[in-house]
């Protein structure tokens, strides 16, 4: 893109036809302008960057020039002074720049954003070359957090801060999948020798020709321990049920749904799942018990109070069982939304009562029996008591009147 200017009037006197395809003007209409008309830079100002040029022994200069089209350009100038019968011209070269500014504006944004990450107070944050380990720079953030100090970091590698030095074989291997990034946890150490859990993405790229990786670190060693504190505390807990033959249940109004514990698909004897229709629990009631929940738990609902009842269910093997049921309705904004509850196994511990009682019952008949055996010993022992005493006189008497055989044969 070239033109001729005339230096004193700024007018154009000449382009080619790069210079017309790039302004959109015809050569008739660019003729007529002065370099002004072109430029967005009021004219005292353009006269001004071409002394400063000057002064400065360079011989460009950058302004933003309309085209036809009312589109700004960035352009970059390299004027050249000449001379025709003795009038000063610049012969100009003109350089569409416009692609090349908003590349190194968005290249700075880019770094500005990364550097404003970089330094960021909340996530630790390291680079280091992936075949040698080494790290070659952290934040203040990823100094604070593993202990160590900026001059530091020329002695350390990736290996001082992984709890198993054999994982870095890992992030190696990974490597080459991770230009998209990677999110994964570990173990690291700090320098003091504590251990922590942290969860890291991962992203991999290359500057001057060294394969590098860049670590985003989260320390998650709270997070790790109340998790596993949750799962240690449902285990005991599904324990604790299996143990109690005590299950709890969940049901949603809205969706007709219920979710049941493990201990609870124990005792229905089905195979657990996230959840099911409430229908399939109805199905299992016995038709004489329906009736009985039922009315418990509008009774509930009414009184927001929870209840208590017996209910018999039918197992897959066509068995019935008997559990303790309790529930409560559950309200949000005075509307009802669910059901939850416990229900207990007590089939076999109502076959133990029901063994006592057979039990307690036999003992009773006996007692019955053993004091009606001693109630007739004593009657005997009494009557046996009188007897004797009879006995004893009709002896006497038989022996003072034994010759009188009429009163002998009356005795007798």
């Amino acid at each position: 893109i070239m033109y001729v200017v005339d230096l004193a009037s700024f007018q154009i006197v000449d382009a080619n036809e790069a210079a017309l395809n790039f302004y959109g003007f015809s050569r008739e209409v660019l003729l007529e302008k002065r370099l002004p008309d072109l430029n967005m830079t009021p004219e005292p100002e353009i006269r001004a960057e071409i002394k400063r040029a000057v002064s400065e022994g360079r011989s460009y200069y950058m302004f933003k020039h309309q085209l036809a089209s009312g589109d700004i350009r960035d352009v970059e100038i390299y004027a050249n002074p000449i001379s025709i019968d003795g009038k000063d011209y610049s012969f100009s070269i003109v350089h569409d720049i416009t692609e090349r500014l908003r590349a190194e504006e968005a290249l700075k944004a880019s770094e500005s954003r990364y550097r404003a990450l970089f330094t960021n107070e909340i996530y630790a944050i390291c680079v280091f070359e992936i075949n040698s380990g080494t790290i070659l720079e952290a934040n203040d953030a990823w100094m604070r957090f593993y202990g160590y100090q900026k001059e530091e970091l020329t002695f350390l590698s990736i290996k001082d801060i992984l709890a198993d030095p054999l994982s870095s074989k890992g992030y190696v291997a990974e490597s080459g999948r991770v230009s998209q990034g990677l999110i994964r946890k570990d173990r690291h150490v700090r320098k003091d020798g504590s251990e922590v859990v942290v969860e890291f993405s991962a992203l991999s790229f290359q500057w001057k020709n060294r394969e590098l990786m860049h670590l985003l670190i989260r320390d998650i060693t709270k997070q790790t321990e109340a998790e596993e504190k949750l799962v240690e505390s449902q285990s005991l807990l599904a324990e604790t049920q299996k143990i109690a033959h005590l299950g709890s249940w969940e049901y949603d109004v809205q969706t007709e749904r219920i979710k049941w514990s493990e201990e609870t698909f124990r005792i229905a004897g089905m195979k657990p799942v996230d959840s099911l229709p409430v229908q399939v629990y109805l199905d299992t009631l016995h038709p004489d018990d329906l009736p009985m929940l039922q009315t418990a738990m509008e009774r509930a609902v009414t009184e927001k109070a929870p209840y208590e009842l017996e209910l018999r269910h039918k197992r897959p093997d066509g068995t019935y069982n008997t559990t303790q049921t309790r529930g409560k309705p559950v309200f949000l904004n005075g509307e009802l939304v669910k059901f939850i509850g416990s229900v207990q196994d007590v089939t076999e511990i109502k076959k133990q009562a029901a063994e006592r009682l057979k039990l307690e019952n036999q003992l009773q008949q006996s007692r019955k029996m053993e004091s009606i055996a001693t109630l007739a010993g004593g009657i005997a022992h009494q009557f046996n008591n009188a007897l004797t005493g009879i006995m004893g006189n009709i002896e006497l008497l038989e022996m003072e009147i034994q010759d009188q055989d009429t009163a002998t044969q009356y005795m007798e």
